[in-house]
């Protein structure tokens, strides 16, 4: 009894071995915003393309869109609509909502306005862990100032 017992111990520490042992893939994810009038700044209502690459990566997986400001430790979802819509903060203008599935060649876009208070902000690309996959993030920090 205590061989078949030390029998089933043993191989259940091993199979919890090999579960913990399976590490997920590790994931870069890259971008940049294009194009903003003078480097290092957006203007308020402009319209910008937020566009990068996660690798490695699936066809489907899905990288999700925020912002925030730099001293705050909340990130906020991009909102989807028309700037201003729903109060200030950054717009999804060409997707439903504020993610974008990554296509065969590893790339995602969004298309997006910034509608809130002048100053600096983060706005960040992350790939969260998805089937087997670490995450990864890119952030990105802009001046926004008002248009005359």
């Amino acid at each position: 009894m205590r061989l078949r017992t030390a029998a089933v111990v043993a191989a259940l520490a091993a199979f919890a071995t090999a579960e913990a042992g399976e590490a997920a893939i590790e994931t870069t994810t890259t971008g940049t915003v294009c194009c903003p009038f003078h480097a290092g700044q957006l203007e308020n209502f402009g319209g910008y393309k937020f566009r990068g690459r996660t690798r490695p990566s699936q066809a489907g997986q899905f990288v999700y869109f925020l912002y925030k400001r730099p001293a705050a430790t909340r990130w906020h979802k991009f909102k989807v609509g028309l700037g201003g819509s729903d109060g200030p903060g950054f717009y999804v203008l060409n997707k439903n909502r504020p993610r974008d599935a990554i296509n065969r060649r590893h790339r995602w876009s969004v298309y997006f306005t910034p509608s809130v208070r002048q100053g600096y902000w983060k706005i960040r690309a992350r790939f969260p862990s998805q089937d087997g996959y670490a995450r990864s993030a890119v952030t990105k920090r802009y001046w926004v100032w008002q248009s005359e």
